[in-house]
C-alpha cells in the first residue's frame, strides 16, 4: 500500500474531526482533505524526483511504497526527540522492506516536515504548532482501523469455515479470499504481531483446501505453494516454533501428492523426510504427541518414513 493510498477519504476525516475548532470554520473539510493528499503526493514526487525507486516484486518493495513509513511517521513523530534512527528500527522490522539507505530515509522526512510547514492551509489550523500532539492523536486511528481490520479477518474466517462444513464451496472461497486479503494487510500494519503471519499462511492453506474440494489442482498447488513459502519465513524469524516446522513438512506431503512431475514429486518427498527426521531427532516428544494424537492410521505411516521405507 502506497502513502498515496493510505491517505483515504475516511482517515483524512477522522484527522479532521480531531483538530481544534481554531480555524477549522474557515476550512471546509473537502478542502482540508484534498490539501492533504497534495501535501504528500508532493512528498513522494519530490523524493522519486531525487531517487530511483524500484519496483515491486516478489521480494518486497520500496520503503515509500509501503504502509510502514507511514506507520512510523504517525508514531514516532509525536516523541520529542525523534530521530532517523527511529525510522529505520520501524523498517527493519518488516522484511519485505527493499534495502533502504539512512540518506534517503533522511531526505523523504526532511520533505515532509518543510511541506508540513510551509502549507498554508495547514498552517491555518495549526497543525505546525500543534503537530506532535496531534500526530499522536492519528497513530490511535490507526489502532483503532487495525483492530477493525482484524474482527473483520475473524468473522471472514468463521464464516469460511461454515460454508465449508456445509459444502457451499463457493461461498466458502469468497470468505476465504477476504479473509487472506485481510490477514494481508494486518500483516502489513503490525509486521511485529507474531499471530498475524501465521494467520495469513492459514488462509492461504484453506484457499487450498477449497480448490481441492473444486477438483482445480492448479490453483490448489498454487496456494499450497504460497502456504508453504509463508512457512518457511515465519521458521526463519521463529526456529523454535515446533508446530511451525510439522506444518511445514504437511505442505510438502500435499505437495507431493498434487504434482505429476516425478522430480518434483521427488524433490517435495525428500524435504518431507528430511523434515520428520529433523524432528524426530531432536524434538522426540515432540513427534510422540503428534503420533498419539493422530494414531488413526498415521504411526505405520510415520514410521515409514522414519525408517526410508
Amino acid at each position: 500500500m502506497s502513502i498515496t493510498t493510505w491517505v483515504s477519504a475516511k482517515t483524512a476525516s477522522a484527522l479532521f474531526k480531531r483538530l481544534p475548532n481554531k480555524g477549522i470554520d474557515q476550512i471546509t473539510k473537502r478542502s482540508f482533505t484534498e490539501r492533504l493528499n497534495q501535501v504528500i503526493r508532493a512528498t513522494v514526487t519530490d523524493f522519486e524526483k531525487k531517487y530511483n525507486i524500484p519496483e515491486d516484486d516478489v521480494n518486497g518493495y520500496h520503503f515509500v511504497n509501503s504502509q510502514v513509513l507511514v506507520d512510523a511517521l504517525v508514531k514516532y513523530s509525536s516523541l520529542q526527540e525523534f530521530g532517523i534512527e527511529h525510522l529505520e528500527a520501524a523498517f527493519m522490522q518488516n522484511p519485505n522492506i527493499h534495502d533502504f539507505k539512512k540518506e534517503e530515509i533522511n531526505t523523504f522526512y526532511n520533505l515532509f516536515i518543510e511541506k508540513i510547514k510551509s502549507d498554508d492551509v495547514l498552517r491555518q489550523l495549526n497543525l505546525d504548532a500543534h503537530y506532535k500532539e496531534r500526530i499522536a492523536d492519528i497513530y490511535d486511528g490507526q489502532i483503532q482501523i487495525r483492530d477493525y481490520q482484524k474482527g473483520l479477518a475473524i468473522s471472514y474466517e468463521k464464516s469460511g469455515k461454515i460454508y465449508q462444513a456445509q459444502g457451499d464451496t463457493n461461498r466458502a472461497l469468497e470468505s476465504f479470499k477476504k479473509y487472506n486479503k485481510a490477514m494481508k494487510s494486518l500483516v502489513e500494519l503490525n509486521p511485529r504481531n507474531t499471530k498475524h503471519p501465521n494467520n495469513l499462511a492459514i488462509s492461504y492453506e484453506k484457499l487450498s483446501e477449497i480448490y481441492q474440494a473444486q477438483g482445480d489442482n492448479k490453483r490448489t498447488s498454487e496456494f499450497l505453494k504460497k502456504y508453504n513459502k509463508t512457512l518457511k519465513s515465519l521458521i526463519q524469524l521463529y526456529p523454535d516454533r515446533l508446530d511451525y516446522q510439522y506444518n511445514l513438512y504437511l505442505s510438502y506431503q500435499k505437495l507431493a501428492k498434487l504434482s505429476s512431475d516425478k522430480k518434483e514429486k521427488s524433490e517435495f518427498r525428500q524435504k518431507a523426510k528430511t523434515i520428520m527426521q529433523q524432528l524426530s531427532e531432536s524434538h522426540p516428544e515432540f513427534m510422540k504427541n503428534i503420533i498419539l494424537e493422530n494414531n488413526n492410521g498415521c504411526i505405520g505411516f510415520l514410521f515409514k518414513i522414519l525408517v526410508g521405507r
